[in-house]
């Protein structure tokens, strides 16, 4: 008896471990619904968390990790709440109307644009069995509302599968590991989250204008705009997670090997997202080099110009692509009726819709206005994100965050002045009086 329990416990334990080991391929997204959820409570959004049987005791656990602390306990409270922390709540709605409709109920009651809804399920919800089937309507609730729907599930992923906007599925059908992966993934989540807090709270003891240590988290992701190879390393990585590229970068960078550089970058870059763009002007060869770019790696995005250079519409190219499984960065967008021509073909991918925003303010455009109705319009109606592209200053930042805008792409020169954003104008107005005094008297100018 003695041995076939070891072997039993042995057995558990060893499906256990390998189970939580599989979650380390899930980093980046674990990464970025920890990034999510911080600069939701950075913008006064709250996090929903809901759950059914043991799901809904993490969901508690979660929320409690949320409010008070986990690891850092000099950091903030957060706004975070169990769906089902209210006996009264469940007992009222269920006795009158049935607890398949609890969850949408309270996601309508306490859900607002930019919270996000937290699902967590061993199953994920399945249609034929209507099993879970409560977390897959409330989370087409949060999404009709505005909000951001992450999820955590096992088995075949579900519904919630095919649905949220960041999901993680444990590789196991076996309801107790999964629920054991479940609860490392809220735990490495929480410690994320205290990461990015203590990062962009930290002062430096130098009293330098723009000292980098000073910078507050960012409600958008910045990616950098053509970067040199030497600044690509130098660039802090808990600010800057992705980058782009375009024919006229590589032409600043004398660039002579087109697709040698891209693999370079791709080496250098890492694991973030990295856009690299096509050198054609006909459907068949833009078809072409997207599929070598597409193949360098996953996490290549591969850019297509909005229209040819006749005006002609690239949405065949893009359509094939699409069908491809690529990763699109659809690039040269200047209105709502470009974005309206394409949507119904990428509504389901995750493309990257870069609005270039610098050039339309060029032309006399309110870019901030003619960006929040394509931001609207592409997170009512897919799942697609928006870029601001063109920046020509750090306070772009504000406007693509004003305009609904997910990421923001920013030269090099620009994002080193992201520093300066918690610098108060007298500081500022000192350092530009020293710097000019500093100038002439290098200069050794006299009068």
């Amino acid at each position: 008896m003695t041995e076939l329990l070891d072997k039993a416990l042995s057995d558990y334990f060893d499906k256990s471990s390998d189970a939580i080991r599989a979650l380390a391929a899930n980093l980046d997204t674990v990464k970025r619904m920890a990034r999510g959820i911080y600069e939701s409570q950075l913008a006064g959004g709250k996090l929903l968390i809901g759950g059914n049987g043991g799901s809904c005791a993490d969901a508690e656990h979660f929320a409690g990790e949320m409010t008070c602390t986990f690891k850092d306990r000099g950091r903030r409270g957060f706004s975070a709440m169990s769906l089902t922390n209210s006996a009264s709540a469940i007992t009222a709605w269920t006795n009158d109307f049935g607890f398949d409709t609890f969850f949408v109920r309270q996601v309508e009651a306490l859900g607002q644009p930019g919270d996000i809804l937290f699902l967590i399920t061993t199953g994920g919800g399945e249609r034929k069995s209507g099993a879970s089937m409560n977390l897959v309507t409330a989370a087409e609730k949060a999404q009709s509302l505005g909000m951001k729907v992450y999820a955590i599930a096992g088995k075949t992923g579900g519904e919630l599968g095919k649905m949220a906007d960041e999901f993680i599925k444990v590789p196991s059908f076996v309801t107790s590991h999964i629920q054991e992966v479940h609860i490392a993934c809220i735990h490495a989540i929480c410690l994320a989250i205290d990461v990015l807090a203590r990062h962009s709270i930290s002062h430096m003891e130098s009293h330098e204008v723009g000292a980098p240590g000073r910078v507050k988290a960012l409600p958008i992701d910045i990616y950098a705009d053509g970067p040199t190879l030497e600044e690509i390393t130098s660039f802090d990585p808990m600010l800057v997670c992705g980058y782009t590229f375009n024919p006229t970068l590589f032409r600043m960078l004398k660039v002579t090997d087109y697709l040698a550089h891209c693999r370079k970058l791709i080496q250098i870059c890492g694991e973030v997202p990295v856009s690299l763009e096509v050198v054609a002007d006909d459907a068949g060869e833009m078809v072409r080099q997207a599929r070598i770019l597409g193949s360098l790696g996953t996490n290549v995005y591969v850019k297509i110009p909005i229209t040819f250079c006749s005006g002609e519409t690239t949405l065949p190219v893009i359509d094939t692509l699409i069908n491809d499984g690529l990763n699109l960065n659809i690039t040269a967008v200047f209105n709502k009726a470009q974005v309206q021509g394409i949507l119904p073909i990428i509504r389901d991918s995750g493309t990257i819709i870069s609005v270039f925003a610098g050039r339309l303010f060029d032309i006399g455009i309110n870019a901030t206005e003619a960006t929040r109705e394509i931001a609207t319009l592409v997170h009512k109606n897919s799942k697609c994100r928006v870029l601001w592209a063109s920046s020509g200053m750090v306070y772009d930042i504000k406007s693509a965050s004003v305009a609904g805008c997910d990421i923001i792409t920013m030269p090099a020169a620009l994002i080193k002045k992201i520093y300066l954003f918690n610098t108060t104008p007298e500081e500022y107005s000192m350092s530009t009086v020293r710097m000019f005094y500093d100038d002439a008297k290098a200069s050794g100018y006299k009068l």
